[in-house]
């Protein structure tokens, strides 16, 4: 199945995605929410519905640059722009599913990380053109987004919609992305991603040369938490350490805000 991947953005701040219409998924309903939703990166059963399953990502601070919570007071941190982004070829694994055909809507949180409100909507533009930036205008079928009103959610719960925001999240974990899927038909039906707000976090606008010393930049972390929203799966060795989803992250690093030709050769394959 081709897909060309479109890119609709409107209004402000944290992000939500809305079930596209498909015909495979309409007799489904939705069951309550766990009431603990799993931290712990695996594949679980959903609880009301056989075929649904629930796939959690947590994606980690590298082992040489862990994470520490915020001090009391936060120290400014200094721009670096002596930076590189190198390629991989590596090709990383897929995780079983991809996005249907359709609209795919999405809502952004400013207040749950003030500090990024006001740069949420762009933030989530560049990391979905990021992935985007792979598909020619003359592709078949097309998954398309777009922004609409804020949320005010802080967790992830199936509840029809995709959400990015900032809230609590488990250890040391950055971010944990949820994912609903079908694994007998191989497509996901919703994803919530969720940033750890007890870490440092800022925006070197886009930069893959810039970037703020002893924090996480939110856009890195936001491609690559994406990466899974379409289909592709966490990384850890060595030869994937220049891939956008290599399993790890770095303060003062932005080379994953461009997808190495190995994430996208994955990506191409699916879509």
């Amino acid at each position: 199945m081709s897909l060309r991947l479109r890119l609709f953005l409107s209004g402000s701040a944290l992000a939500v995605f809305a079930l596209p219409a498909f015909s495979a998924l309409a007799s489904s309903s939705y069951v309550p929410d766990f009431v603990n939703l799993p931290e712990t990166a695996g594949i679980y059963s959903v609880p009301g519905n056989s075929r649904l399953k629930l796939r959690v990502f947590v994606h980690e601070p590298g082992r040489a640059n862990p994470a520490k919570p915020n001090p009391s007071p936060t120290p400014a941190p200094t721009l670096n722009c002596t930076l590189t982004d190198p390629d991989s070829a590596s090709v990383v694994g897929l995780t079983g599913w991809s996005l249907p055909a359709g609209e795919w809507t999405y809502r952004l949180n400013p207040s749950s990380n003030p500090s990024l409100a006001a740069a949420l909507p762009e933030i989530a533009e560049n990391s979905f053109s990021a992935w985007t930036a792979s598909y020619s205008s003359d592709l078949g079928d097309s998954v398309s987004f777009r922004q609409v009103s804020d949320t005010t959610a802080v967790r992830a719960t199936y509840d029809g919609q995709n959400i990015i925001a900032w809230g609590r999240t488990s250890g040391s974990a950055l971010a944990v992305t949820y994912t609903w899927y079908y694994p007998d038909i191989g497509l996901a039906v919703e994803t919530d991603t969720i940033f750890n707000k007890k870490f440092p976090w800022s925006w070197s606008g886009g930069s893959t040369q810039c970037a703020y010393q002893g924090v996480y930049d939110a856009q890195e972390i936001l491609v690559h938490e994406l990466g899974h929203w379409f289909g592709l799966d966490d990384e850890y060795t060595s030869e994937f350490v220049d891939n956008t989803m290599f399993g790890y992250g770095s303060t003062g690093e932005v080379k994953k805000n461009t997808p190495a030709s190995g994430d996208f050769s994955a990506l191409n394959s699916l879509y």
